[in-house]
């Protein structure tokens, strides 16, 4: 600190003055402040940079900048400065942690957090069935907690976001696509609609191929006629999932031991398709029947039945419809048997 001469020294000698300090008006004032200047004692006066400021005029912005240029002539605040810029530059130029062993690692985090989601949505859905929804609602919950870290895992590993649909690479897509239909069951189980339907049409707008697109459809129908109850929406959905129907497999009772194989990430893109799941044409058929039913539309109701036995005259509904339409079984069996006796007779010739 400046004696008291060199204190009294820093101020003009023509400013004008006052015997005592504003602050303190018992002590002799020896300085002015450079903002508001008012006369200040020794005590009072806060010097920075040889310019004097009163507690009040403390918080200003001149007094602000002067103390920060002060501080920067500090060695450890130098020091602490250039560790602080040094860091930044590390993690500007750290390798990815995608690399070749990276994504290997991110597969086999993804590996277990699906077999965790198999896992917690076979138990949910046993309790469904055992009228114990109000438990299940807890394990659907953790399954979507597991397929969403998958999520989160897919979109970092390929540097996408779900809003990136015209740039993603059509793999990367199916297997995004496939894991929001996953999410949405488990929405569904958790009795949350509105989360489900947003999320299997996120699913359409992400992939709109017959891979998924189908699947997307057909759990939008179970929304709408299960919970919502609305016949004729479900309806549509069932229709558009029956134009892009795949095969159907039962693969969720499957997937433990599937993902009991080693991890590969063509297995685990495989992995990822098959907890989407499947749908069954026929049973969806007989859905739209249903539907049709709960409307009271009898002439939509023999139409859809006829179309039945056309399309699938071997399913399990097919007899149903048969009943409702009065039409009779096709015996196929005396025609294969004519055929294979008509092989047996025919002479062999060389």
């Amino acid at each position: 600190m400046d004696t008291i001469s060199e204190f009294a020294g820093k101020y003009p000698q023509d400013a004008p003055r006052e015997q005592n300090c504003c602050y303190h008006p018992g002590v002799h004032a020896r300085g002015i402040c450079s903002c508001c200047g008012r006369d200040l004692c020794y005590d009072c006066f806060l010097d920075y940079e040889r310019k004097g400021f009163c507690p009040q005029c403390k918080p200003n912005f001149l007094f602000r900048i002067l103390r920060f240029r002060s501080c920067m002539r500090n060695p450890v605040s130098i020091l602490i400065l250039a560790i602080g810029l040094f860091s930044i530059l590390y993690l500007a130029v750290k390798p990815s942690p995608h690399t070749a062993l990276g994504k290997q690692e991110i597969a086999l985090r993804n590996w277990l957090h699906l077999g965790k989601a198999a896992r917690l949505k076979l138990y949910a859905d046993y309790l469904k069935r055992t009228n114990k929804e109000d438990i299940a609602k807890g394990s659907y919950y953790r399954a979507r907690l597991a397929l969403e870290h998958v999520l989160q895992e897919t979109q970092n590993e390929f540097s996408v976001s779900l809003d990136d649909t015209k740039t993603v690479d059509e793999s990367v897509r199916q297997r995004l696509a496939a894991l929001l239909i996953s999410i949405a069951a488990c929405y569904r189980g958790e009795q949350e609609n509105a989360s489900a339907i947003y999320t299997l049409n996120k699913s359409l707008e992400l992939n709109p191929g017959p891979d998924t697109v189908g699947l997307a459809y057909y759990g939008l129908g179970q929304i709408y006629e299960e919970e919502i109850k609305d016949y004729r929406k479900a309806i549509s959905m069932y229709k558009e999932a029956q134009k892009n129907a795949l095969k159907p497999v039962d693969l969720w009772e499957n997937m433990l031991d599937f993902l009991a194989k080693p991890v590969s990430e063509k297995r685990l893109a495989s992995a990822v398709q098959q907890l989407a799941g499947t749908f069954d044409p026929p049973e969806t058929q007989h859905r739209v029947i249903s539907c049709y039913r709960e409307l009271g539309m009898t002439d939509e109701i023999t139409k859809e039945y006829r179309a039945l036995i056309n399309e699938y005259p071997f399913s399990k509904w097919a007899i149903e419809a048969q009943e409702a339409t009065g039409t009779e079984e096709i015996e196929e069996e005396p025609e294969i048997e004519k055929v294979e006796e008509s092989i047996r007779i025919v002479p062999w010739e060389d």
